[in-house]
């Protein structure tokens, strides 16, 4: 079996997320929320070009495909892009209610793609705090890690640092 076996990532999507969280000041939270409600008409897919996370037609065949296809993707729960839409719901009510950036992981863990996908949000002085757990896809999203690495992150106001700690 390939794949990302139980590690801890954060993705170019991921990356990508969290950049728009820090640049929130430039739009309207408000409207953010509103398109994010699964009530709003609005796809994931649709947000994800929309709001600066899947930025060619790679990265959307990516979210479409691996993430967003319970029948054919990476994770075949059914009830998976609904799990998802409603924690990027939550997330970005909770940027806006802290007027905090998203701190984003992916954590991979278990061959059985078909269990539910879980998302873990929590709040803090500097940041809101999102952990996606999977099962391990089958092919490795990112380069395969060939060192172990630690990364410091820190919220100096404006922006996530994310600094590698040597081990």
């Amino acid at each position: 079996m390939g794949g990302m076996m139980d590690k801890i990532v954060k993705t170019s999507f991921l990356k990508r997320l969290d950049q728009m969280t820090a640049l929130r000041n430039a739009f309207d939270l408000q409207v953010v929320v509103d398109d994010f409600d699964p009530c709003s008409g609005r796809t994931t897919l649709d947000l994800a070009k929309d709001y600066g996370v899947a930025i060619d037609a790679a990265s959307e065949s990516h979210i479409r495909d691996h993430w967003l296809d319970p029948v054919g993707g990476w994770f075949r729960h059914g009830r998976n892009p609904e799990i998802l839409r409603r924690a990027l719901w939550e997330a970005v009510k909770l940027v806006q209610l802290h007027d905090l950036p998203i701190d984003s992981y992916w954590i991979c863990h278990g061959p059985d793609n078909t269990r539910p996908i879980e998302v873990t949000l929590s709040v803090n002085e500097r940041q809101v705090t999102m952990i996606l757990l999977t099962p391990n896809p089958p092919m490795s999203a990112d380069p395969p890690v060939t060192e172990p690495a630690m990364w410091v992150t820190h919220w100096d106001g404006s922006a996530v640092e994310y600094r590698k700690v040597k081990a």
